[in-house]
């Protein structure tokens, strides 16, 4: 995985991110997204709009990463 720094961000971020858009079931969802992170993806894109998005994110800890 390729990464690259972003002005104000902490940790460098990998180039290829994954939406998550269209997240319907949790559990198939972190199947992708672990399957993403051993690649070493680290970049989510996430929107206020997308269904169920946020909630994969917003009470758990992934992969070490903890999301704000």
């Amino acid at each position: 995985m390729r990464y690259e720094r972003v002005a104000d961000i902490k940790y460098p971020v990998s180039k290829i991110g994954i939406a998550t858009l269209g997240v319907q079931k949790i559990d198939h969802a972190w199947t992708l997204y672990d399957t993403y992170a051993e690649q070493g993806g680290n970049t989510f894109y996430t929107a206020h709009h997308y269904v169920k998005a946020e909630a994969v994110f917003a009470v758990t800890e992934f992969k070490g990463i903890v999301i704000r």
